[in-house]
C-alpha cells in the first residue's frame, strides 16, 4: 500500500482537480462609480459647423478650464455640462452665422496601457464603451485579462473590474485618466501545462492505487 494510504491519495487527487477550475473561473463584480456631469480640463471640444470648415475642429480645454473657439472666442467651461455648453455655443454662433447647423461633442482624452497590443492616448466620445477604448488600443495582448481593467487617476486606482459594456460617461472616466489592462495570473497563463502535468500525476496515482491492491 502507498505510504499516503488510500484515503490520502483520494484527497490529493480531488485537490488537484479542484485547484485549476477555481482559479480560472474566479470573477469579480464590476466597479460602480458616479458619472461626471461637467466638462474637465484636458477634454476636447469637437465642433462641427456645417459648410464652415474653418470653424470646425477639436479644441482642448486648458488646465484652468478655458477653451478658445473660432469666431466666438474664449469660454470658461469649468462649471459647464456638455449640454449647457453646447447651448451657449449654438446661441453665440447664431449671432454670427445665419441658420447654422452646429454639432458640439465633448471628447475624453484617455491613456490605455498594460497588456494591450497598441497602447496610447485616445480621444473618446462619452458614448464609447470601455471595450471601444480597448479596441482602439489594438485589443488585448495574449496575456491581457479583460475582466480586471483598472481605472487610474493621478497615479491612484479609483475603480477596478470595469464593466466593458458601460460607456465612458457611465464609468466616470475623465480626460487624463488611465485604463490599465493587467496580466492574467500565473496559474491562468500556465493552466495548459499544469493540467497536462496534473493529468499525468493523477494517472500515476491511479496506477499506484491499482498496484497497491495486488
Amino acid at each position: 500500500m502507498s505510504p499516503l494510504g488510500r484515503p490520502g491519495l483520494t484527497l490529493l487527487v480531488l485537490s488537484l482537480l479542484a485547484v485549476v477550475p477555481a482559479e480560472l473561473s474566479a470573477q469579480a463584480s464590476p466597479a460602480r462609480v458616479e458619472a461626471p456631469d461637467r466638462i474637465y480640463p484636458g477634454d476636447l471640444i469637437k465642433l462641427d459647423v456645417w459648410r464652415e470648415q474653418d470653424l470646425s475642429g477639436e479644441f482642448q480645454v486648458d488646465r484652468n478650464g478655458i477653451v478658445v473657439l473660432p469666431l466666438v472666442g474664449r469660454y470658461d467651461v469649468s462649471e459647464e455640462t456638455p449640454e449647457s455648453f453646447e447651448a451657449k455655443v449654438v446661441a453665440a454662433m447664431r449671432a454670427e452665422i445665419a441658420n447654422p447647423s452646429i454639432d458640439v461633442t465633448v471628447l475624453r482624452r484617455v491613456r490605455v496601457t498594460g497588456f494591450v497590443r497598441a497602447g496610447g492616448v485616445f480621444s473618446l466620445d462619452p458614448t464609447n464603451t470601455v471595450a471601444d477604448a480597448l479596441a482602439m488600443a489594438g485589443g488585448l495582448s495574449q496575456d491581457g485579462v479583460a475582466d480586471r481593467v483598472l481605472l487610474y487617476r493621478a497615479g491612484s486606482v479609483v475603480a477596478s473590474n470595469l464593466d466593458l459594456n458601460r460607456s465612458i460617461y457611465e464609468s466616470a472616466i475623465r480626460s487624463g485618466d488611465e485604463l490599465r489592462v493587467p496580466q492574467r495570473s500565473w496559474l491562468s497563463r500556465n493552466s495548459g501545462p499544469l493540467i497536462t502535468g496534473a493529468s499525468a500525476f493523477i494517472g500515476l496515482i491511479v496506477t499506484l492505487i491499482a498496484t497497491s491492491r495486488n
